[in-house]
């Protein structure tokens, strides 16, 4: 998840993780935070606010 509101991203955060079997695996503040961590592998989906 990518934003650069910390509280936007723990508020989505909160909501996300009320759904079974949904886990968030990282949170980026910039886009190419976000990009380095896409590159390590292990992420399906990239909800990114731009």
């Amino acid at each position: 998840m990518a934003d650069d509101h910390p509280v936007v991203r723990a508020g989505l955060r909160a909501v996300l993780e009320t759904e079974p079997g949904l886990v968030v695996m990282a949170e980026a503040a910039t886009a190419e935070g976000a990009v380095t961590r896409v590159a390590e592998g292990d992420i399906d989906v990239v909800l990114m606010d731009l």
